[in-house]
């Protein structure tokens, strides 16, 4: 199995793309002189005008924050989470790429009461050690966890709530 970070929320959370991902269809793809694997041409279920393709200029590039809904993961998620919504998070993290999903989440949790956030190792239903933390006492710190160049550490969770009502 792999590791696999996502958030889980009961309201839409905001999309984030990679700005350096280029989503090119097959048909951009031959204009643009690519070679392109036969499977991918000669199947007959694959819409030659629908973006598949992702390229990048570089494997660290790869890395940059992306967020977006996890729809073909929810099964597997369910035993971690009861929140209604699924959003994959694909980031190499650096201290830099933690500071944007840190500000992120503080962006997010003004709108959305709670967000919980995990690392797991998918197949692995233990439940993971998980952390409660309000909005205005998040920080990098908390999101350290996230940090795989020691390899995974164990299924981690954050249970985020925004700052309470005055």
């Amino acid at each position: 199995m792999s590791s696999f970070l996502f958030l889980a929320s009961d309201e839409a959370l905001t999309i984030v793309e990679n700005p350096y991902i280029k989503k090119l269809s097959l048909h951009e793809a031959l204009a643009l002189d690519m070679e392109l694997p036969d499977f991918l041409l000669e199947n007959q279920e694959i819409d030659p005008n629908e973006p598949i393709i992702q390229i990048c200029e570089s494997d660290e590039l790869l890395g940059e924050l992306e967020i977006a809904p996890a729809l073909d993961c929810e099964d597997l998620v369910r035993p971690y989470t009861g929140r209604k919504l699924i959003y994959g998070v694909s980031l190499q993290y650096t201290q830099a790429r933690g500071g944007a999903l840190l500000d992120y989440l503080q962006a997010e949790l003004e709108r959305v009461p709670v967000i919980e956030l995990y690392s797991i190792w998918l197949g692995d239903d233990q439940s993971p050690a998980c952390r409660e933390v309000f909005s205005q006492n998040l920080s990098e710190h908390h999101l350290r966890f996230l940090d795989q160049t020691q390899g995974f550490q164990g299924s981690r969770g954050l249970i985020l709530h925004a700052r309470p009502r005055e």
